[in-house]
């Protein structure tokens, strides 16, 4: 017998082997009827089981399409009335189960199982219904009270009134956040506020009296924005408003400052105008009351202008009677009284005159200019350089080193005339203070050979001695040893005629030298190096010389030069600088590190040393020890001294012999006046100067 398999595909049961005895027919056909019955039940059983997981499968799929609408409703891309459309869509596109093999009834069973679980999945689609009006009616508050609250941010916007617009929104707002809204409401509008306030404070932040309101309606009891915000928020903005408040105070007190400090300036330029008599124009004058006006020297400039004629005419005097004029005046006021605007006056013209004074001490070249209205050329300081100077063409038939020489010849010139029209021996300042600083800044940068160089080639283009003195004079306040040697180097060379013959020594200079300039210049440059040596020396391993103690070397000094200094304590001062120099330089070019290392002098060293700071010293010539020229012999000496003493005697009406009881004293520069035993000076009755002897 054949069992129909219906559409259950090939899920055939297997049959189990049953045996049959044949030995009983009738048992035969009841065992073949009791196995077609299992067989079906079993078929049966199968339909069922498949029937089931259909139904399961489609379950889950109606679980997918609910998940689907859930998400949709919590992302905002499906709205609530598109919830049940959604799903009946969905459901319309699945398979229904077809429940092959199952019987009418079984038909019927899992029919009414697909339209169970459809309705349950439509229940559950429902059920986001709320959660999406919810989701719905937070992005609609949420829009609104965003779009309320960016009309805040229009200037002079009513903050207030768009508050209350989002009354509004209950209904909505209680619906989206529930039991929260009334926290999310007040929360909006306390932003509001606040950002109102921060709009304020950006609006005030360059303006102090916009600060001090917005400061008063944060703090003060009924401020504006006491009950409108939380004491954070307006500790907050307080603390921003006084960082603005405290910048504005420190860039006003700046402001201020730099206005007076230009005011200032302006009158100070103005009344050196005025003090160096020169003239002002009406543009300088209206410039002035400007800029100083509302300042504390608003009432100077009043006066100044009202002075200015009389500080002209009083300045323009000259040195003298410009001061002679101020202590009258303030020896009038004293003893007479005066009012406040004539002790005013009085103090501006002794300013005056101590400026101007001050000036024609300490810049005579300046002082001049100002007067005449004639500029100070600039010296080329190229010309101290050979190889940059050799490559400069020549001007006006010079070339940059002749150049040089006639602007320092044509300063000496003015400094005269500067002594002659003030009746005042001003100093002879050649150069202006940059130009000094900047050759003294050169000369120490350089080593003792270049600097012997640069000091000679100086020498060469100045031409005159004095003039030379006086330059080395400024560019060596600090240093007595360049300046020293500059004098050396500035005493004449051998030179060789046009024909090539040497001329004789004796032709161009009044005595012969014992020691040479150029050994003696740079021994002391080398020495005053050695004993404070450059860092580039350090660094390249030169170690410092190491002097014997000061009191060894004041005491070898003090017994090589004797009484030479007792009258000039200040030269005697320069002699041991340079000595203490000269003693380093020997010792160091001795090549012996013994030398150069050791606690007591060396008198080798120190006879050299002495002749090279000194010149050389003549002990005991009329009872007293005397440095000499430069290098000259003591018998050369002793008879240029006595002859230059006898003549200055003669000539003031003095026995000429009466010289050999004074004994020399050194003046500087070869020059020598003369003392006696009790200490008198020897004075010209003439006019009761002292005698000075100049030994050439």
């Amino acid at each position: 017998m054949r069992i129909p398999t219906g559409s259950f595909g090939n899920a055939v049961p297997t049959p189990k082997p049953t045996n049959i005895s044949l030995g009983n027919p009738g048992a035969v056909g009841q065992a073949l009827s009791g196995l077609g019955k299992e067989l079906e039940q079993q078929t049966n059983s199968i339909i069922r089981a498949r029937a089931g997981d259909e139904l399961l499968d489609y379950q889950i799929k109606i679980k997918d399409i609910n998940e689907s609408i859930r998400q949709g409703v919590e992302s905002g891309a499906l709205r609530a009335d598109q919830i049940e459309k959604t799903y009946q869509d969905a459901v319309g596109q699945l398979d229904k189960p077809a429940f092959a093999g199952l019987d009418i009834a079984g038909q019927e069973t899992a029919t009414r199982g697909i339209k169970r679980y459809e309705s349950a999945g439509l229940s559950t689609a429902m059920g986001y219904y709320h959660s999406a009006l919810k989701i719905e009616a937070r992005d609609q508050v949420d829009s609104q009270l965003d779009q309320l609250g960016k009309l805040t941010n229009y200037p002079d916007a009513d903050v207030e009134k768009i508050n209350a617009m989002s009354a509004g929104l209950e209904e909505q707002g209680r619906l989206a956040y529930g039991g929260q809204w009334s926290k999310v409401r007040q929360g909006w509008v306390d932003k509001n506020w606040f950002n109102q306030a921060q709009q304020k404070l950006m609006q005030a932040r360059n303006d102090g009296t916009a600060l001090a309101d917005l400061n008063n309606q944060l703090t003060a009891e009924n401020g504006f924005y006491v009950d409108k915000l939380d004491p954070d928020k307006r500790n907050a903005l307080l603390n921003q408003a006084m960082g603005y408040q405290s910048r504005l105070e420190a860039k006003a007190a700046a402001a201020e400052a730099k206005r007076e400090a230009l005011a200032a300036r302006t009158y100070n330029s103005f009344a050196q105008q005025v003090y160096s008599d020169l003239p002002t124009t009406a543009e300088q004058q209206e410039q002035l009351i400007a800029s100083t006006k509302g300042t504390s020297v608003e009432g100077d400039v009043k006066d100044l202008l009202s002075d200015q004629e009389t500080i002209r005419k009083v300045v323009s005097a000259g040195p003298v009677e410009s001061q002679n004029y101020v202590n009258n005046l303030y020896a009038n006021l004293n003893a007479n009284g005066g009012d406040m605007r004539q002790w005013r006056l009085a103090q501006r013209l002794n300013s005056a005159v101590q400026k101007t004074n001050q000036q024609l001490m300490q810049t005579p070249l300046l002082f001049n200019q100002n007067r005449t209205g004639d500029a100070v050329a600039p010296l080329d300081m190229t010309a101290l350089n050979p190889t940059a100077a050799a490559v400069t063409g020549a001007m006006d038939g010079m070339d940059i080193s002749q150049r040089f020489g006639v602007a320092i010849a044509d300063r000496s010139a003015t400094i005269d005339a500067v002594r002659s029209n003030t009746g005042v021996n001003v100093p002879r300042l050649l150069l202006l203070p940059q130009e000094a600083t900047a050759i003294a800044d050169e000369l120490k940068k350089q080593p003792p050979e270049n600097q012997i160089a640069t000091l000679s080639r100086l020498r060469d283009m100045v031409g005159n001695d004095s003039d030379y003195r006086a330059i080395m004079k400024q560019i060596s306040p600090d240093s007595p040893g360049t300046a020293y040697s500059a004098l050396v180097l500035s005493a004449p060379d051998v030179k060789a005629t046009t024909g090539g013959a040497a001329t004789p020594y004796s032709q161009i200079a009044s005595y012969v030298p014992k020691i040479d300039k150029y050994e003696t210049a740079k021994t002391i440059l080398i020495g005053e190096q050695m004993l404070n040596p450059t860092k580039a020396m350090k660094d390249a391993g030169i170690q410092p010389v190491t002097l014997p103690s000061d009191e060894k070397l004041k005491r070898a000094f003090d017994q090589s030069t004797g009484n030479a200094f007792a009258y000039n304590p200040q030269a005697r001062q320069i002699a041991y600088g340079l000595f203490k120099s000269a003693y380093a330089g020997v010792a160091y070019n001795s090549g012996n590190s013994d030398m150069t290392r050791t606690e007591s002098t060396n008198q080798d060293v120190v006879d050299k040393a002495i002749q090279m700071a000194t010149g050389g010293v003549y002990k005991g010539l009329n009872g007293g020890d005397v440095a000499m020229p430069f290098g000259m012999d003591k018998d050369t000496f002793k008879d240029r001294y006595t002859d230059a003493a006898q003549t200055a005697f003669k000539n003031a009406g003095l026995n000429p012999y009466a010289q050999s009881s004074f004994k020399p004293v050194n003046l500087g520069g070869n020059q020598y006046g003369l003392v006696n035993g009790s200490g008198r000076w020897a004075v010209d009755p003439r006019n009761n100067q002292k005698i000075v002897v100049r030994v050439e």
